[in-house]
């Protein structure tokens, strides 16, 4: 009696069977309780860790945010501006200005005389604070009579603040260059992260004239070190 009991309850039991038609797409299919999306089996082992599903709210590291996919990077040369900033270049005055410029050399470079060529490589470490505007500097040159030689300028930042931080203005070249002096075929322009260099031909000219080099920053609360350099070859 006992077992016919059991068996009868066996055969009574409730089964709920899912409805292969309530899958909606390749990758989900819907919960008929709760309206919810249930990730199938196909997204297992994703970037929050094997085993567990990709719910694509992954914490990945050096991103904003929650750490979504989607998430834009953190940008290192954004400080805090209450934070204590040395710069030591402008304790007895300040080259945020063209007009401020600080010469990077004593001597001129170029052609002092006809076609008697003088180089320079010259360096230059600086700061630049989360309340300045820019740096600026300046190089004495002189036109050749009838030779033409390059101008290099390198500015490397640490860290490696985006391209889109900065700019390398360019001011006194003679004959002038366009708003956006890479686009001159006499300027050749590289930019990747942390890194901008501009070269530029010097074509004869006999004459003395100062060039000005500003790196300017583009946003607020941008601070970093960098390296700048010239080299007249």
């Amino acid at each position: 009696m006992l077992l016919a009991t059991l068996g009868a309850a066996a055969c009574t039991r409730d089964l709920t069977v899912i409805d292969p038609d309530a899958v909606i797409d390749a990758g989900r299919r819907s919960d008929p309780d709760g309206g919810f999306e249930l990730l199938d089996a196909g997204e297992i082992v994703g970037a929050d860790g094997p085993g567990d599903l990709d719910t694509g709210l992954a914490r990945d590291i050096g991103f904003a945010g929650d750490g979504g996919r989607g998430d834009v990077p953190l940008d290192p040369c954004i400080v805090d501006p209450f934070a204590v900033c040395v710069d030591n270049d402008e304790s007895a005055r300040s080259n945020d200005v063209r007009t401020d410029a600080f010469p990077l050399q004593s001597t001129t470079a170029g052609c002092p005389a006809a076609d008697n060529f003088v180089g320079a490589d010259l360096a230059r470490a600086g700061v630049m604070c989360a309340l300045e505007p820019a740096d600026w500097y300046l190089i004495n040159l002189v036109g050749c009579d009838t030779r033409t030689y390059v101008l290099d300028a390198i500015v490397d930042f640490t860290p490696a603040c985006f391209a889109e931080d900065f700019n390398l203005a360019v001011v006194g070249y003679p004959g002038g260059l366009p708003a956006d002096p890479c686009t001159d075929p006499r300027v050749q322009c590289e930019t990747s992260l942390g890194h901008r260099r501009m070269q530029l031909l010097i074509e004869p000219n006999n004459s003395s004239f100062f060039l000005y080099f500003g790196l300017e920053k583009v946003g607020a609360n941008l601070g970093f070190s960098y390296d700048f350099r010239v080299i007249v070859r």
